[in-house]
């Protein structure tokens, strides 16, 4: 699975700023979440099938 994001901050100085200070660990923990609730799920699915 890959994600792509794309989006665009208005405000170059200050917008690097909330990119560096802000979303980036937000996006980060958003998809280090999905793929640790992925992980768990697929986890299940082989424990139920063995």
């Amino acid at each position: 699975m890959t994600d792509e994001v794309h989006y665009c901050i208005p405000c170059s100085l200050m917008g690097a700023l909330v990119h560096t200070l802000l979303i980036k660990k937000q996006l980060m923990d958003i998809f280090c979440y999905r793929a640790a609730k992925i992980r768990a799920w697929a986890d299940q699915q082989k424990k139920s099938v063995s």
